[in-house]
């Protein structure tokens, strides 16, 4: 993955933990780079795992929506 996504996708996860209206950016960087493939996992796993500690409602439903890109 190249450098300039994964810091994309750093500062967004970071910016999840404390607010889960960043998940539709979120989203929408996953969507733009669904040719990655196996690449996207572990950002996804990430989400996926903070929006579960955070118990985030809209959130823990669409990151394993997004396991299946």
């Amino acid at each position: 993955m190249k450098e300039e996504i994964q810091k994309t996708f750093d500062n967004y996860l970071e910016q999840f933990r404390e607010d889960e209206n960043v998940c539709e950016q979120i989203k929408k960087t996953v969507l733009e780079q669904v040719g990655l493939g196996d690449e996207l996992t572990p950002v996804i796993q990430r989400f996926l795992n903070i929006a579960q500690e955070q118990e985030y409602a809209y959130a823990v439903p669409l990151g394993y929506a997004m396991m299946f890109l």
